[in-house]
């Protein structure tokens, strides 16, 4: 009698641990399926410094004509004392 009350005993940790496991594995993966873009980003990220570097075109389209308008300027005065 003994024996079978242990047995069933340890039958019954066995399937509570495998339970528990289950239910920690579930709660993991429902975890991870309501994770945002950027949390799941971040999480999987492995580089160790990421640089970003922002543009203003405006800015540069502006001192590219700014440029173009000055040259011109400077080629016609150079042609003005030329001739």
């Amino acid at each position: 009698k003994k024996a079978a009350a242990e047995k069933k005993a340890a039958v019954e940790r066995k399937a509570a641990a495998d339970k528990k496991a289950l239910s920690a594995t579930n709660s993991s993966i429902k975890t991870n399926r309501y994770q945002s873009t950027s949390e799941r980003k971040r999480s999987e990220k492995s580089e160790f410094l990421q640089i970003s570097v922002y543009v203003d075109t405006g800015k540069v389209l502006g001192l590219v004509s700014l440029g173009v308008i000055v040259s011109s300027v400077l080629m016609a005065g150079l042609l003005f004392f030329v001739r």
